[in-house]
């Protein structure tokens, strides 16, 4: 049985927190056995993975031969396309509270940065010094890093405890990596059950044609207008990076693009996050889901990264 065959409820059973809230800093007594079955078993029905990664699978194991043999069988797994162990990123969830998006429910794809990272091969963005990898998103993954590695875990189910605490009512689909290739498993499950407490998804990725049937969850990002014109063809709603300066709505082959209404705001002086703009009767300009209803073909982001950065990008009409 390979990671995409798991039974997801399974595997949140053991590793997301019941509805009481979540469990005390490294607190994964509870699991001490599960690799063990795994290997006794020949499969992997509580996602033992997952934490072996951090090393648990061998660290919490008393018995030094069974450890030395999961770690061979760890080692033995089929390799998949994601990361350079072979297997796709899982999504950290958590809630966060950056300035532009406001508080929402939010994910990263992968557990460390070299993950998301990864996740990202073949993005130009990635090769003209992409923001969310040099910026803030990074150092944020970096801080999820570093407590993974004390035992702590980024589950939905915790997260989504802590958005229900915060009143939140946003979800942020890859804050940073790409959700294109984030395990299908996790995020295609994790999408229908954040849909399924009632919240909105935004979220963006640069490789639409590998996942067709997220064009009513995810927007596509392109990276220059003839990408744009293929994806809108394909059914996406686009979102595009301008370059630095550019303003108003635009008329382009891939039909009207509109501004991001926060960095039109931030123009003019004013606070316009991610929330304001999901908060409006029309709903947010980059929730897919409502392709059908929300004006212009997508957005389009002046770019807003390091001035240092911005002479790089190409411009958005060839």
């Amino acid at each position: 049985m390979n990671e995409r065959e798991l039974d997801h409820a399974e595997r949140a059973r053991v590793f997301d927190r019941p509805s009481g809230g979540r469990a005390p800093l490294g607190a994964r007594h509870d699991y001490r056995d599960h690799a063990t079955q795994a290997l006794d078993t020949g499969a992997d029905p509580l996602g033992t993975r997952r934490w072996a990664r951090t090393g648990d699978a061998v660290t919490m194991c008393a018995d030094k031969a069974r450890a030395k043999r999961i770690k061979h069988w760890l080692a033995s797994l089929p390799k998949r396309k994601g990361t350079s162990s072979g297997r796709a990123p899982l999504l950290s969830w958590f809630v966060s509270e950056a300035e532009k998006t406001g508080v929402v429910l939010a994910c990263a794809v992968g557990e460390t940065r070299a993950e998301a990272w990864e996740s990202c091969e073949g993005c130009p963005e990635r090769a003209r010094r992409c923001y969310a990898h040099y910026g803030t998103p990074g150092m944020a993954l970096g801080s999820i890093e570093r407590a993974t590695q004390t035992g702590r875990g980024y589950a939905l189910a915790d997260a989504l405890h802590d958005a229900r605490e915060a009143g939140v009512k946003l979800c942020r689909i890859g804050t940073i990596g790409d959700p294109a290739r984030a395990s299908a498993v996790q995020r295609d499950s994790d999408i229908e059950a954040v849909r399924a407490a009632g919240y909105d998804i935004v979220g963006y990725t640069h490789f639409p044609g590998e996942v067709p049937h997220l064009r009513r969850t995810l927007m596509a990002s392109a990276s220059d207008m003839s990408a744009a014109v293929r994806y809108v063809a394909d059914g996406w709603r686009v979102a595009v990076v301008a370059p630095h300066g550019t303003t108003g709505t635009l008329d382009t082959p891939a039909g009207r693009l509109l501004e991001c209404p926060a960095i039109a705001a931030e123009r003019h002086g004013r606070t316009y996050t991610c929330v304001d703009c999901a908060s409006t009767r029309r709903g947010a300009l980059c929730d897919a889901s409502r392709a059908d209803t929300l004006p212009g073909a997508g957005v389009y982001f002046a770019d807003h990264g390091p001035q240092k950065l911005q002479k790089g990008r190409l411009p958005l009409v060839a």
